[in-house]
């Protein structure tokens, strides 16, 4: 049986039900009779003053009981946001220090939460009822290290979330437009690149607390002839030296930057330069960048930085979400733990 109560000023589900002696607010916003009410106010933390909301009673009959939603779970509130829910053992977080970020926590409404190491992060609920059911979760950084957040459940083994707060590592990169002496040059401006740092930095920084900075841009003229190709060949047999051209640009780098971009018209590195199949290649702080390297050129660039900061490419189908993913326009933006952990240890 239910009976109405009329909302006043200041009310919250989570306020009426404690009132009514009822244990969770869902067990007022979910109950059949209150069907309309839901359809009226589909979010649960938005009530209003005048609303009738039917309070179920504490005798019979009682709606039967809801079958087990199993374990508690961690999940992702946000897309590429720097948590990894296939992390061996446990899922894991990467929290900027002084910084903060929510987790969405399922099957515990009534667990304690808390924080194994408190000095390294803490971990706080919002105080909020959410239409999913489950919890949300504020966890801060305080100081650079690993903890773990665990749900404690009686006589049962804590659940654990591992969380990594991070120090900011920052990348200087010069971007380096280049042409030679017979009117090769690259199609690419300087106007684009706050754009590209953007994206790149809407990649890398939520989930390893790297940040690119922009730190000279600027025009690079060879004089030299480098033909419709720029090559990297020292490595392939019976090659030419004169057509090993890597050294010739990369020695134009800008000495204070970590990482020198420098974009050209076509760059190649295997046997067959007229066969287009390589898109840039990064090495010892350098990278030459192509202008046929696809549509996604801040996603690009993060990955030939994710390669400057030590994480190889990727080719299984499985792995084709990562950021480090190997083809490109195919790849995705996740940074996984294994690799958040080798560019920003």
């Amino acid at each position: 049986m239910t009976a109405p109560y009329t909302v006043k000023s200041g009310d919250t589900l989570s306020g009426i039900a404690k009132k009514h002696n009822i244990k969770t607010w869902q067990e007022i916003y979910k109950h059949p009779d209150n069907a309309a009410f839901r359809h009226k106010r589909p979010n649960p933390n938005l009530i209003y003053p005048g609303d009738i909301i039917m309070i179920p009673s504490a005798g019979p009959p009682k709606p039967p009981p809801l079958p087990p939603a199993g374990p508690p779970k961690f999940e992702a509130i946000e897309k590429d946001d720097g948590f990894d829910a296939k992390a061996t053992p446990v899922p894991w977080l990467m929290v900027p220090l002084t910084g903060s970020k929510k987790v969405r926590l399922m099957n515990a409404q009534d667990l304690t939460v808390v924080s194994v190491n408190p000095g390294i992060a803490t971990v706080e609920d919002v105080p909020k009822c959410f239409v999913h059911g489950g919890r949300e979760l504020i966890v801060k950084g305080r100081t650079r290290g690993t903890t773990f957040i665990e749900v404690r459940q009686p006589g049962k083994p804590a659940v654990r979330m591992e969380v990594a707060v991070k120090n900011k590592k920052t990348v200087k990169l010069t971007f380096n437009f280049v042409e030679d002496n017979s009117g090769h040059k690259t199609k690419r401006t300087a106007s684009t690149v706050d754009g590209w740092v953007k994206d790149m930095n809407s990649i890398l920084l939520p989930q390893a607390n790297v940040e690119i900075k922009k730190h000279n841009v600027k025009n690079v003229k060879i004089d030299k002839n480098l033909g419709p190709v720029v090559r990297f060949s020292k490595h392939l047999t019976g090659v030419p030296a004169s057509e090993h051209e890597w050294d010739l640009v990369t020695s134009k780098r800008d000495s204070t930057a970590d990482l020198n971009i420098f974009f050209v018209w076509e760059y190649e590195q295997d046997i067959n330069p007229d066969h287009d199949d390589t898109d840039a290649g990064t090495l010892d702080g350098n990278c030459i960048f192509e202008d046929e390297a696809g549509s996604e050129i801040g996603e690009t660039l993060a990955h030939e930085t994710g390669h400057f900061l030590g994480v190889g490419d990727f080719k299984t189908a499985g792995e084709l979400d990562f950021l480090m993913y190997g083809t490109t326009d195919r790849r995705g933006r996740n940074i996984p733990k294994a690799h958040a952990n080798i560019m920003n240890p």
